[in-house]
């Protein structure tokens, strides 16, 4: 498990004001404190603002047609909305026992993050020739 992200994360959140973000830093700040908050293989990533943007309009669309609750999507949408969408922004995907998604930085700030409340679906390793119909 890599801590160093979750604390990087955790030391830009210090310096939020709750006035200066269009996110809510409660929900982030309890994500990242969870005893079981780590950071995805492969993270972090570096996109252009436009992927990071399409993504999460698509994974918003998504979740609500399969009815799960998500965290920050909206606000991340507006917030990436108002940058150079050439501009590359770092994700960074997390995930603990409750929830999974992402936190995106650009140049040492929050933009915001998109999570999504886990709902019991599991995953099965390998090709499943009874699920192919």
């Amino acid at each position: 498990m890599n801590t160093d992200s979750i604390d990087y994360l955790k030391n830009l959140l210090t310096d939020v004001r709750k006035d200066d973000v269009p996110f809510c830093i409660e929900f982030l700040e309890n994500f990242l404190n969870s005893d079981s908050a780590y950071e995805k293989v492969g993270s972090p990533e570096n996109f252009a603002i436009s992927f990071a943007l399409n993504r999460a309009k698509f994974r918003l669309e998504s979740a609500k047609k399969a009815g799960k609750k998500t965290f920050g999507l909206e606000d991340l949408i507006s917030a990436l909305s108002k940058y150079d969408q050439t501009q590359k922004v770092t994700f960074f995907n997390l995930e603990n026992t409750q929830y999974l998604g992402t936190c995106f930085v650009l140049d040492d700030r929050i933009l915001g993050y998109e999570f999504v409340l886990k709902t019991g679906t599991t995953s099965v390793p390998g090709l499943r020739p009874d699920l192919l119909g």
